[in-house]
């Protein structure tokens, strides 16, 4: 008898206060191992080397301040990189710290999660910028929030080009600087066909 593979996903306790970064930091990781499982299952009944789940996910694993000027796009400089494809690990260099780049043409699914440290002025705002120039493919932007870091994530599936660069921008009118929260800047982007 065939035996099926379950996924889990991580089941927060609704009786403690909630932990936004650690929250979605165990939920990134539970979905990137979810597909990671699913892409090796597919590979063993397919045989397929190249399966529709090759990704490139980028972190901060430094816990220096990363400041954002106010009322100007900013890209996040990340220094660690996962993939699961040899090809998307080349989309990653240390030398161009905001990007991944684009190695096979083709339809991606482009995700990025980015908090900024408690402060209730003005508005904040994350997107994706291609190849440098400003007009994005996706945006969330809202108000900050007074009590507590302000979260936001963005999505787009889109056609993206061989060589083509991704980066994941923030914006913020606090009238200042504004830090963001050094453990949650998330950028990934997974090749879909």
């Amino acid at each position: 008898m065939a035996t099926t593979t379950r996924y889990a996903w991580p089941t927060p306790n609704l009786s403690d206060p909630p932990d936004v970064p650690t929250d979605m930091a165990e939920l990134a990781a539970a979905v990137e191992n979810t597909v990671g499982a699913m892409d090796d299952r597919l590979t063993s009944l397919t045989g397929l080397s190249q399966s529709i789940f090759q990704y490139t996910t980028l972190y901060r694993a430094s816990s220096a301040v990363v400041p954002i000027q106010t009322s100007k796009w900013t890209p996040i400089p990340f220094d660690v990189a996962q993939w699961n494809k040899p090809d998307a690990a080349k989309g990653f260099v240390l030398a161009s710290p905001t990007r991944i780049t684009c190695r096979q043409t083709g339809l991606y699914r482009i995700t990025g999660f980015a908090g900024f440290v408690q402060n209730g002025t003005g508005s904040r705002a994350v997107g994706f910028r291609v190849n440098g120039n400003p007009s994005y493919p996706a945006i969330q932007n809202t108000n900050a929030v007074d009590d507590m870091p302000t979260y936001l994530s963005v999505y787009v599936e889109a056609r993206v080009n061989v060589d083509d660069f991704i980066e994941l921008v923030v914006r913020q009118t606090s009238g200042a600087n504004l830090n963001l929260d050094s453990v949650t800047p998330r950028f990934s982007m997974q090749r879909l066909q």
